[in-house]
C-alpha cells in the first residue's frame, strides 16, 4: 500500500495536497475512534489532510522514522507538503458596494476552507448567513456613514459592507480560506482528559516517560497508527 500511513490516518481522504491515498483499507476501530478524532479531526478536506501531514512531519523527525518506513515501505515522504499559505478570501457580488471580511478569531482554526452565501434585506438591515454543514443564521445590522457593522459568517469572522445599499434583497458569496495552524500543547492536553487504548507497553512507557512534548505526541501517534494497522494488542 502506497502511503499507509497518511491513508490511515487521514481516514483515505482524497486529498490535493499532492500524497496519493489508497481506496478501500481503512476500517474504523471503535476504540480507537475518540483518539483519532482529537489528532485528525474530522473537518473539510484540506484542514483534515494538513493535520494528518502535521502529524506525519512529527514521526519523521522522531525516534521512530525507522518504524514507520517498516510499515510504510511505499511512500513519497521525502517532500514536506504541509502548506502554510496565509489567510485569502474572494467576494463574488453585483452591486458597487465596497467589501471586506475580518478575521478576529485567536484559536487554532478548526478548518481550512469554507463558502458562505449572505443574503441582504437592504430595507430590514438583516443578513442570512448560510453554509455547508452549519446551520443558517440572520442577524441584525445597523448601517453609519454608509459602513455596516460586523457581520458574523462563522468562528468570528466577520463581513462588513461599504457603500450605499441597493433598494431590493441581494446575495454576496464569500470563500474563505485560513492559514493552517495547530498548536501541538493544546493538543495534547486534550489528550490529557483522554482513557487511550495502547498498542503495547513500549508506547505507554514512552508516553509517560517523555518530558518533551514533541516526543510525547510521536508515540501516541504511532500508538494510534499501530492499532489502525495491526489491530488492538490490548
Amino acid at each position: 500500500m502506497i502511503n499507509k500511513f497518511f491513508t490511515l490516518l487521514n481516514r483515505e481522504i482524497l486529498n490535493d495536497s499532492g500524497r496519493l491515498v489508497e481506496t478501500g483499507v481503512y476500517k474504523q476501530i471503535d476504540k480507537v475512534k475518540e483518539l483519532h478524532r482529537i489528532l485528525v479531526p474530522i473537518s473539510d478536506d484540506k484542514y483534515s489532510s494538513l493535520c494528518t501531514e502535521q502529524l506525519l512531519q512529527i514521526i519523521l523527525k522522531s525516534k521512530y522514522a525507522d518504524r514507520l518506513t517498516e510499515l510504510d515501505p511505499l511512500n513519497t515522504y521525502d517532500k514536506d507538503i504541509l502548506n502554510l499559505e496565509e489567510d485569502t478570501y474572494t467576494v463574488i457580488h453585483t452591486t458597487a458596494l465596497g467589501y471586506v471580511v475580518l478575521n478576529e478569531n485567536h484559536n487554532d482554526p478548526s478548518w481550512s476552507e469554507r463558502s458562505f452565501t449572505v443574503i441582504i434585506d437592504p430595507v430590514l438591515l438583516k443578513a442570512t448567513v448560510a453554509s455547508k454543514g452549519l446551520s443558517t443564521k440572520t442577524y441584525s445590522f445597523t448601517m453609519t456613514n454608509n459602513l455596516s457593522a460586523k457581520i458574523l459568517l462563522t468562528d468570528e469572522i466577520y463581513l462588513r459592507l461599504q457603500g450605499t445599499l441597493p433598494a431590493s434583497d441581494f446575495t454576496i458569496s464569500v470563500r474563505y480560506s485560513q492559514k493552517f495552524e495547530r498548536d501541538l500543547i493544546t493538543l495534547l492536553n486534550r489528550l490529557g482528559s483522554l482513557e487511550i487504548p495502547w498498542f503495547n507497553a513500549a508506547y505507554t512507557e514512552a508516553y509517560f516517560q517523555e518530558d518533551v512534548s514533541f516526543d510525547k505526541l510521536a508515540a501516541i501517534v504511532m500508538n494510534l497508527y499501530e492499532i489502525l494497522t495491526n489491530g488492538t494488542n490490548r
